[in-house]
């Protein structure tokens, strides 16, 4: 689901994406593809982390020096700077956490059972051996979560500034409640005014609950709009905003009298919820094109982020630096964007690139 930003598949020989995948614009036509530059192979240099050279990095940080599962919250010298958590050690986030910078090689878990908790990083970065876990298939993360990339002076040599990523053999999974459908369509004409939106689909049955947002796209020259549930009954919801503009659907008959055919034109709604939402500052992302961005990066490593929300996200200045990004993976099974809701991106929404 991508809410203002565009779908780009990189060229090139290794360059690969599902046929059957297809981005439909907030109007329903098809997003725009994003020719490749000459920078586009930028991130094509593989940061070698030897043992000598993860040593110096852990040695001039901040570091956890206790073995097996950890709890945060049981900590008695929190890091608060270049925190890194070195290989071997597991920790489990249960309390909100702010760093500057996060590195990872050894294992970062969120505690499913908490709600709320949040992580604030200038980037998190998961190296070579290291592995974050937002939730699994099997045991998402159903309650709200929150990555919270800030703004600051830290940067990687390789992936730049203002991030959630992996390179290497470095894993993230991050894995929100399931919703058995992200969007339906329009059953009736929603005129101008109202607050009733009747619904293909049952929104119950897909997942949905009162005080989602979502979009209800333009069948018109009017926009496509945000609204937030107020009442569901059965196939109905009731929104606090009221539509601004005629929103067709349902059925029309199109043609002349006696060849008439019979077509749905209607519009989209799409839920823009999720409950692991990935976020950060954004006050000057209008003057400056700069969000966050996240990346899996060369190596056999993968990231699986699934039923998420990315917001404020892609630097529109910086060759490679999108909302979602798979970049120079190769064949990679384990590799996976299902479900993500993309909202006020500033550059291409999903990127998959030499995968």
């Amino acid at each position: 689901i991508l809410h203002g930003v565009h779908f780009g598949v990189a060229s090139g020989n290794e360059s690969m994406v599902d046929g059957d995948t297809v981005c439909r614009s907030a109007g329903g036509s098809i997003c725009p593809l994003r020719p490749r530059s000459q920078g586009a192979d930028l991130l094509q240099r593989r940061v070698e982390v030897s043992e000598a050279s993860v040593a110096a990095k852990t040695s001039k940080f901040q570091k956890f020096q206790k073995s097996q599962l950890v709890r945060l919250s049981d900590s008695t010298s929190l890091c608060q700077g270049e925190c890194v958590i070195p290989a071997g050690e597991r920790l489990l986030l249960d309390t909100s956490w702010q760093v500057e910078t996060l590195t990872i090689y050894g294992t970062l878990e969120w505690d499913r059972s908490k709600d709320n908790l949040e992580l604030r990083a200038n980037y998190i970065l998961v190296e070579d051996g290291g592995h974050f876990i937002l939730g699994t298939v099997d045991s998402p993360m159903n309650l709200a979560a929150t990555v919270y990339i800030t703004k600051g002076i830290h940067s990687d040599p390789e992936l730049g500034r203002r991030f959630l990523g992996g390179r290497g053999t470095g894993q993230i999974d991050i894995h929100g409640r399931k919703l058995q459908r992200t969007w339906t369509l329009l059953s009736k004409t929603v005129m101008a005014g109202e607050t009733t939106l009747h619904l293909k689909h049952d929104p119950i049955a897909m997942g949905w609950q009162v005080g989602d947002r979502i979009g209800l796209a333009t069948t018109s020259r009017g926009d496509s709009t945000v609204h937030r549930i107020t009442q569901i009954s059965g196939k109905q919801l009731t929104v606090a905003e009221p539509a601004r503009d005629e929103h067709w659907g349902g059925y029309r008959e199109i043609g002349e009298f006696g060849a008439q055919r019979r077509f749905e034109l209607a519009a989209e709604v799409v839920n823009l919820e999720r409950s692991v939402l990935i976020t950060g500052d954004h006050q000057d992302i209008q003057s400056t094109g700069e969000g966050l961005h996240t990346i899996q990066a060369n190596g056999p490593g993968y990231m699986d982020m699934r039923y998420a929300r990315v917001e404020f996200c892609g630097q529109r200045p910086v060759m490679g630096r999108y909302c979602l990004h798979f970049h120079l993976l190769k064949k990679c099974p384990r590799c996976v964007f299902q479900g993500n809701a993309v909202v006020d991106g500033e550059h291409i929404g999903i990127t998959v690139h030499g995968t």
